[in-house]
C-alpha cells in the first residue's frame, strides 16, 4: 500500500491516490485531473474509484473528469445531495481496494454529509494504517459547520460526536485532512498536511474540549466569513460539471481586443503588488499571482457573469492561468494581456500609482486624523492604535459604502499583500484618498501609537 498525495497551493487543498498493487483509489480530487492520469501512467496501474468525504463547497471537483477519463466508480455518502450516478454508502460500508480494506465511518458536522474513510493494509496486519477525515478534521483544526443556513448550531453539535468517534481511534492511526492551513474551510489549521490521531488529541485545541456546550461555543465565535464562492461551488459539484476540454483556453489578445472588452470585463493584475503600485491601469484589481492564492481570492471577488482579462509583465503559461479560475467554478472565458501596461502607455493612456506610509510617518499622520483600516482576518488580534478600524479583507467589498470621502485612510494588513489587494478593491469602487502602509504591521510593532 502507498498513499501519494496532491497539493494545490491556489486552493491549500489535499488530495490523495490510495495505491494497492496494480489498482488506486483517488480521495477528494481536484477539477484537474492530469497529475492523477500521469502518476497511474507512471505505476502502470489503473485508477478503479472516486471517494468523496463530501459535497466540496470551496472548489470544483474533479470527480466526473476522473469517471470519465478511467471508468472509475463514485462513492459518496447515501443522502449526498448529487444528480450524477454513484453508489451509495453509509457507516460501516467496507470497500476492497485488492489487499486493502476501506471502511466507511460517518463523520458529519461540517456538512450533514461528511464521511471519512478508515484504511487497512491486510497484507501486515488487522490494525488500522490511516484515516482520510476531509474536512472533519484537519491538523491543528476542525472544519466548520456554518455552510448550510440556519443548520450551523445542529452540524456543530454533529461535529463534536463526529470528533469523539475519531478519539476512539489508535493514537497511532495517520489522518489525511482534505486541506492544509490558507484554506477557508476553517479557523486555523496548521501547515503541516499529516497528523495522527494521538498528536491531535493532544495539541489540537477543538480535540481537548470534552465538554459538548463549550466545544460548540467555540466552534461557532469569530467564524469567517463564507465567501461567495462556497454555494457557486457546491451547486456545481451537486450536478453535471462541465468539462473541462469543453471550455474555450485562456486566450492571448492584443490591445485593440482589450479595449473593445475592457468596459465589460474584470480586469486583473496579476504583476507583483509593488508593481501594481508603483503604476498601474485604472479600475485594476491586484492579485500578485506570485503571493497569494489565485484561486481563492478570484472566487470570493468574481463572478462568473464576465469575462476576465488578465494584465501581466511577461510570457505566461495559459493553462496553468485558466485552471485558477475554472477551480473555483469561474468557466467564463479568460483573457491575458501580456505586458499589458507597456501597451497600455505605448497607446498614451494615463496610468496611476498609489502612495506608500513608512512606519516612521504613522504618528503624525495619525495624530492629524488618519484612520487606519488593519485588513488582517478576523482570527487576528486587533490592535490597540488610536483611530484604529478592523475590516477583514473578505468584508471589505460590503463596507466599503461606509467608509468616509472625507477622511484619509492607511491600509495596513501584516505584510503588504492583502493591503494592496484592498487598496484595489477600494479604488474600483470609489474615488478616495487611501494610502498603503509599506511593509504591514511588522513594521509598527515597536511605534508608540
Amino acid at each position: 500500500m502507498f498513499i501519494q498525495y496532491f497539493f494545490t497551493d491556489s486552493l491549500s487543498h489535499i488530495s490523495y491516490m490510495l495505491i494497492a498493487g496494480d489498482e488506486a483509489f483517488v480521495i477528494d480530487p481536484k477539477r484537474d485531473i492530469q497529475d492523477y492520469l500521469d502518476e497511474a501512467y507512471k505505476r502502470n496501474i489503473q485508477i478503479t474509484g472516486v471517494l468523496l468525504t463530501h459535497p466540496h463547497a470551496d472548489f470544483v471537483a474533479g470527480h466526473l473528469e476522473l469517471e470519465r477519463a478511467t471508468g472509475a466508480k463514485i462513492y459518496a455518502h447515501k443522502e449526498s445531495p448529487f444528480t450524477f450516478d454513484f453508489i451509495p454508502i453509509n457507516n460501516g460500508f467496507a470497500i476492497n481496494l485488492n489487499h486493502v480494506q476501506i471502511k466507511v465511518i460517518e463523520t458529519p458536522g461540517h456538512t450533514p454529509f461528511d464521511i471519512s474513510f478508515l484504511v487497512k493494509d491486510l497484507s501486515r496486519g488487522d490494525d488500522p494504517i490511516c484515516i482520510f477525515t476531509g474536512d472533519t478534521l484537519f491538523v491543528g483544526d476542525v472544519g466548520r459547520p456554518d455552510l448550510f443556513p440556519g443548520q450551523q448550531e445542529i452540524l456543530a453539535h454533529k461535529l463534536f460526536q463526529s470528533l469523539q468517534k475519531l478519539k476512539e481511534l489508535a493514537d497511532f492511526v495517520e489522518i489525511y485532512p482534505a486541506h492544509a492551513a490558507g484554506t477557508l474551510c476553517g479557523k486555523k489549521l496548521a501547515e503541516k498536511r499529516t497528523s495522527t490521531i494521538g498528536f491531535e488529541k493532544r495539541h489540537n485545541s477543538m480535540l481537548k474540549i470534552t465538554n459538548e456546550h463549550q466545544f460548540v461555543k467555540k466552534l461557532l465565535t469569530n467564524l469567517p466569513p463564507v465567501p461567495r464562492h462556497f454555494r457557486r461551488c457546491a451547486n456545481i459539484n451537486s450536478g453535471n460539471i462541465t468539462f473541462l476540454e469543453k471550455l474555450k483556453p485562456a486566450k492571448i489578445i492584443d490591445y485593440t481586443t482589450f479595449e473593445e472588452k475592457q468596459k465589460k470585463a474584470y480586469i486583473i493584475d496579476i504583476r507583483s503588488h509593488l508593481s501594481w503600485v508603483g503604476l498601474h491601469m485604472p479600475q485594476t484589481i491586484s492579485l500578485d499571482y506570485d503571493c497569494l492564492p489565485l484561486s481563492v481570492y478570484a472566487g470570493w471577488l468574481l463572478e462568473p457573469d464576465k469575462e476576465i482579462i488578465l494584465i501581466t509583465d511577461r510570457e505566461t503559461d495559459l493553462n496553468n492561468l485558466a485552471i485558477q479560475f475554472r477551480r473555483v467554478g469561474l468557466d467564463q472565458p479568460v483573457y491575458v494581456l501580456e505586458k499589458g501596461l507597456n501597451q497600455f502607455l505605448a497607446h498614451h493612456q494615463k496610468a496611476e500609482t498609489e502612495k506608500m506610509v513608512y512606519a516612521d510617518e504613522l504618528p503624525d499622520m495619525i495624530e492629524k486624523g488618519a484612520i487606519l483600516i488593519d485588513v488582517r482576518s478576523e482570527a487576528e488580534p486587533a490592535v490597540n492604535i488610536k483611530n484604529y478600524r478592523h475590516i477583514p479583507l473578505m468584508q471589505l467589498e460590503d463596507k466599503i459604502a461606509d467608509l468616509d470621502a472625507s477622511k484619509k485612510y492607511i491600509i495596513m494588513c501584516q505584510m503588504g499583500v492583502s493591503a494592496v489587494v484592498a487598496a484595489s478593491i477600494i479604488k474600483y469602487n470609489r474615488h478616495m484618498d487611501i494610502q498603503i502602509l509599506a511593509g504591514g504591521l511588522q513594521t509598527v510593532k515597536n511605534l508608540n501609537l
